[in-house]
């Protein structure tokens, strides 16, 4: 079949734009691995690409398996994934107070996930959680100085933020200071006012692939990874109908 004049022109157009594109991005990443060199953070960066890559093939064989064509009663319905409703159901099951039979477990099976970041914080967190169960507060974006994060679980003796980015992961940028940095700076502003040690806080960037926070004490999490977390608490429970209902919510969220 021969093209016309304005399709081959048009193609030529497509194909230099995809070029412009393509040096660019390459020229980004290049410059990105320079910074983390420089730091002296490349091992962390490369350990890091692997686990999206990683990520990444396993989302491109389960669209491979399934052939796009996964039937989802939750989207037929018009569910969306929202991110206030996300946060909200994630701070329902993170609650102990929560009639939904799981206690801690949720909260100490997330952390299990996040203990190759810090294992020796991590143990002692779940440490802390064990003792003070009776006694931890759960708060939807509770204003703290500068900053709302998603999620706040505290007690006496510890404090962690959960960050949620479903949309994309972009942070906001006030004054100069993106949000993880504003809310490590009242995370640990709160810290002090409560007495408890920088080593007793944790702040968790939750992104549908894991992205990696502009705050370096942040630490990414993917909802896969989180989804992966909570089912295993989930299939511990009694009640039946609770144990499908939350089975329900994990899948319509495990993009993976």
């Amino acid at each position: 079949m021969e093209l016309s004049a304005n399709t081959l022109s048009l193609a030529k157009k497509s194909l230099v734009a995809f070029n412009a594109l393509r040096e660019n991005n390459l020229k980004a990443a290049e410059t990105v691995l320079d910074l983390f060199t420089k730091a002296g953070l490349k091992s962390s960066f490369q350990e890091y690409k692997k686990r999206r890559l990683v990520q990444a093939n396993r989302l491109i064989s389960n669209f491979k398996k399934n052939q796009l064509n996964h039937f989802d009663i939750f989207r037929k319905l018009g569910f969306i994934a929202s991110e206030n409703s996300f946060s909200d159901a994630i701070a329902a099951i993170l609650n102990p107070r929560e009639g939904h039979q799981l206690g801690i477990n949720p909260l100490l099976q997330i952390l299990e996930s996040l203990s190759g970041y810090n294992a020796p914080k991590i143990e002692n967190l779940k440490r802390l959680i064990r003792r003070n169960e009776a006694h931890i507060v759960l708060h939807r974006e509770r204003h703290e100085g500068k900053s709302v994060p998603d999620i706040e679980i505290v007690c006496s003796d510890f404090i962690i933020f959960i960050e949620n980015k479903i949309r994309g992961g972009s942070e906001t940028l006030i004054d100069d200071k993106y949000q993880t940095d504003r809310e490590w700076d009242d995370l640990t502003c709160r810290g002090r006012r409560l007495n408890i040690p920088e080593e007793n806080l944790l702040a968790i960037f939750l992104t549908p692939e894991g992205k990696l926070p502009k705050n370096r004490h942040f630490i990414p999490f993917s909802v896969t990874d989180l989804v992966s977390a909570l089912r295993c608490s989930v299939m511990t429970i009694q009640n039946s109908d609770i144990k499908y209902s939350l089975l329900a919510f994990l899948n319509f969220y495990a993009w993976e």
